[in-house]
């Protein structure tokens, strides 16, 4: 679900692996979807001006410049916008008035130039976007189905916490 602690030398090994199954018409569709953070949070404010309508989604890939320029507010940096720190790119979607998300999305290569990506650079953006309203859940703000299960699965929350320190203390013990 997730690659936690400091991943950025696997970066490019995922962007490479992600290269070669679109070059070999095997393009893996893969999405990941923020729950706060600056994406986020200024996707919570732009949402509030944006209206789908006939209940059709809107999106915005959003380009290198674009995020340095409006999100991030920073000048040009030594190391381009997510060189080392990115497996995927960045999209805006509002589905209707109360559901938007920031997704990550793949595009396999990646180009430091400040006009990258377009539309046309994102693995499988329209067949995930044409499959995203169904995948929404009411629960919480922004959540997705696959990702609700999963999390309510892990969740330390759903285990006692006496059983965990039992647990805990009896591999320390063995």
């Amino acid at each position: 679900m997730t690659l936690g602690r400091q991943y950025s030398k696997l970066v490019p090994l995922i962007r490479e692996f992600l290269q070669f199954a679109k070059q070999n018409n095997r393009p893996i569709h893969l999405m990941g979807c923020e729950k706060s953070g600056a994406y986020f949070d200024y996707l919570s404010i732009v949402s509030q001006f944006i209206m789908p309508e006939n209940n059709g989604l809107m999106y915005a890939v959003l380009n290198h410049g674009y995020i340095r320029r409006e999100i991030q507010r920073t000048p040009d940096h030594v190391n381009p916008y997510g060189l080392r720190a990115n497996w995927g790119e960045k999209v805006f979607v509002v589905i209707d008035a109360n559901t938007h998300m920031t997704l990550n999305m793949t595009t396999g290569e990646y180009r430091p130039d400040d006009s990258f990506p377009e539309d046309k650079d994102i693995i499988g953006l329209n067949r995930i976007l044409s499959t995203l309203p169904s995948l929404v859940s009411r629960k919480y703000e922004g959540a997705l189905y696959p990702v609700e299960l999963v999390n309510g699965i892990a969740s330390m929350s759903n285990y006692p916490s006496t059983k965990i320190l039992q647990d805990f203390v009896r591999d320390i013990l063995i």
